[in-house]
């Protein structure tokens, strides 16, 4: 299916998914920092992962669709600041509750 891995870091969670899956999945990662992004096109997109790709910019600003995903998946991020995402501005929310509403829009009804 599509799997989204949004704050992906170097893509820890792709990189533990059994090999057989992972090639039959179209992953998404989405990371903000360059060098993490960086290592993580490194790791994760090859012939192997043919359908794996990375976006180092931050899930607020990242073109991804809603209800697109079977899966989302992430390391939320901790902190007391909220983050701008014209979609969510009426929320306000602190960035761990973000990922959460972020998360539950990026999946189809069904998803995980």
């Amino acid at each position: 299916g599509k799997v989204a891995e949004v704050a992906a870091g170097i893509g820890h969670f792709l990189g533990l998914m059994p090999l057989e899956l992972r090639e039959t999945s179209h992953v998404t990662l989405v990371e903000p920092d360059p060098t993490s992004a960086t290592i993580a096109k490194a790791l994760y997109v090859s012939n192997k992962c043919k359908q794996t790709r990375v976006l180092n910019t931050g899930i607020e600003d990242a073109h991804v669709a809603p209800n697109s995903f079977d899966l989302a998946i992430s390391n939320v991020p901790f902190g007391n600041f909220t983050v701008y995402d014209k979609r969510f501005k009426q929320l306000k929310a602190k960035i761990h509750d973000y990922f959460f509403a972020k998360g539950l829009d990026l999946v189809r009804p069904g998803g995980i």
